[in-house]
């Protein structure tokens, strides 16, 4: 969003409007911002101030006879700008600590246990991005042989992720020719990503098309195949949508339908997500800065979470674009730190 000015009193008034907002969901006049938020102008000289701040695209009037209601971009310039976010009780941390302690140490039922505890002190729907193999680093690498034409690939990376899957192999491959390429592996590309693993493999294949050990040459198309259908794996958890049907702009039938589908579609989630893998911290990301428009209504509070320095993936709440940003962006924000902590503690 370009740099905008705002006078002092444009901003007591857009910061009023977009409070009162959040909180009731509905449009906001003259009087009431006068009357509930303290403002010392009259109910004309606040009607003034919104055209002022409507004509800058921060807000409109969905009807004549209505008051205003945020546009995106005055919800954006809240954002960015005047909002000051709330203290996180101590009460709120020790619940959330306690939750989260008690959470078993299996990876997929741990990341359950934060989606679920997330929904329930949100009140929103909650997401997880599940930590991608992608972007951690491989430590070790073993092939099992299980059957004639089928082999158990298990990956161990820095951050103390194991990751397993089962490949076909050609036949006459024996468990000492796995053995050996195994090691081979391990001395070479340990330290790499997974992605960069399987992008130096790759470079292997081709280079050595003509390679006279066949051996060898079908034990890296064995490994670009596991790495490829690991790289390509991002499992999504989503829990609390019916949290949604609390809020009455998603009242409406065909609303909600449009909604639930972009949940059920999970390339749009992921969209919104892979605006916050880049950031540090706690961000928001509005629906409608993705160019989609089925998800124009909802926003993601997000924040990555981390095994040691690697980010390992996100986690945050979905809900309608007037969420009570103050109140939960730090509960995203903490439930992030007590992951990255827990995740520390179950590697070492």
């Amino acid at each position: 969003m370009m740099e905008m000015y705002l006078s002092p009193r444009e901003v007591d008034v857009l910061r009023a409007v977009i409070l009162h907002y959040i909180r009731t969901a509905s449009p906001v006049g003259s009087k009431t911002v006068s009357r509930r938020h303290g403002i010392p102008f009259s109910a004309a000289t606040i009607r003034n101030i919104m055209a002022e701040l409507e004509e800058k695209g921060l807000m409109y009037q969905p009807h004549t006879s209505a008051g205003r209601v945020p546009t995106h971009s005055g919800i954006r310039y809240f954002l960015d700008n005047l909002m000051y976010v709330d203290r996180l009780s101590r009460g709120m941390r020790a619940k959330i600590e306690e939750i989260m302690e008690e959470a078993p140490r299996n990876l997929p039922e741990f990341f359950h246990k934060t989606s679920r505890m997330l929904s329930d002190i949100s009140n929103q729907a909650s997401v997880v991005l599940l930590p991608s193999l992608s972007r951690t680093a491989l430590e070790k690498i073993q092939i099992i042989k299980v059957s004639g034409a089928k082999a158990l690939v298990v990956l161990l990376t820095t951050s103390g992720m194991v990751h397993s899957i089962v490949v076909v192999v050609e036949e006459g491959l024996s468990a000492r020719d796995l053995d050996r390429y195994c090691a081979y592996i391990n001395d070479s590309f340990r330290g790499l990503t997974l992605t960069e693993a399987r992008e130096r493999i790759m470079t292997e294949i081709n280079e050595q098309k003509d390679l006279f050990d066949m051996l060898y040459s079908r034990m890296l198309t064995l490994s670009e195949r596991a790495l490829s259908l690991t790289v390509a794996e991002e499992e999504l958890l989503i829990e609390g949508r019916a949290n949604l049907l609390n809020h009455p702009e998603f009242s409406d039938i065909e609303t909600m339908k449009e909604i639930f589908a972009a949940f059920e579609d999970r390339c749009r989630i992921l969209r919104l997500l892979d605006q916050s893998l880049s950031a540090e911290g706690v961000r928001v990301t509005l629906g409608s800065e993705c160019g989609d428009d089925s998800i124009r209504g909802i926003s993601l509070i997000s924040s990555p979470y981390f095994g040691g320095d690697t980010m390992l993936g996100t986690l945050g709440v979905i809900g309608p674009v007037r969420m009570d940003y103050p109140r939960l962006m730090p509960v995203v924000d903490y439930t992030a730190k007590i992951v990255s902590r827990l995740l520390e503690d179950m590697v070492a």
